[in-house]
């Protein structure tokens, strides 16, 4: 039979006793206070977005930590992209993560560590989007906006402390994103989208396979 020790939901999450090794630790153990009908690695498994990744038990700053890291292709992120879409964006694709993504750049200006982009490929992109969705707004005829960038793909990390008394916690997930800009030579852009670093979401996000951010 299956033990469960419930531990206070904000201070950490007790493992199954199941074996050896930080990961399986984390793979057979349950979040108590959240969800104790299903263990961590069944969980991944079973949300859309994360299934099938990689473990891997790394040290840092004198920490044990497990990470599990999943990734998606650009087809894949474009359809659950198109998935989550307001009703009135689904026949226009193009423009909904051109906006968004334009939103990006702003947030960059002056350059900015989130990105694998220079400070001047950011002005010159923004530029470039500025210009065609002016222009597409005061030509619209109800048509999409061609194609300035394509999404290649999405890696998704998250990550688990362990702690000396057999615990873990989970304090971080990150979402990195790459598309091809092909407004701009076909530049290849790897970008941080979003990190989380609240328990909450991260478990609403693992348990209930919310839409993440992928712009």
């Amino acid at each position: 039979m299956k033990r469960v020790i419930v531990a206070v939901f904000v201070v950490g999450f007790l493992t199954v006793s199941c074996g050896g090794g930080n990961i399986k630790k984390v793979q057979n153990g349950v979040f108590g206070n959240y969800d104790n009908t299903i263990t961590v690695g069944k969980a991944i498994e079973n949300n859309k977005f994360l299934k099938g990744g990689k473990w891997k038990a790394v040290e840092m700053n004198g920490r044990d930590i497990v990470t599990y890291t999943a990734k998606l292709t650009g087809t894949q992120v474009m359809g659950f992209v198109i998935e989550s879409m307001f009703e009135s964006y689904r026949s226009r694709p193009n423009l909904y993560i051109t906006q968004r993504f334009a939103e990006n750049l702003t947030r960059w200006v002056g350059g900015s560590n989130l990105t694998s982009m220079s400070k001047e490929e950011i002005d010159q992109v923004r530029d470039i989007i500025k210009t065609k969705l002016v222009e597409y707004e005061r030509g619209n005829n109800g048509e999409d906006l061609e194609k300035l960038l394509t999404f290649n793909g999405n890696e998704m990390t998250l990550s688990f402390v362990m702690n000396q008394d057999g615990t873990f916690t989970t304090n971080m997930l990150e979402f990195y994103t790459e598309v091809t800009l092909n407004c701009f030579n076909n530049l290849k852009v790897r970008y941080n989208a979003k990190n989380f670093e609240t328990t909450q979401y991260i478990l609403d996000f693992v348990y209930k396979a919310y839409t993440p951010s992928f712009y």
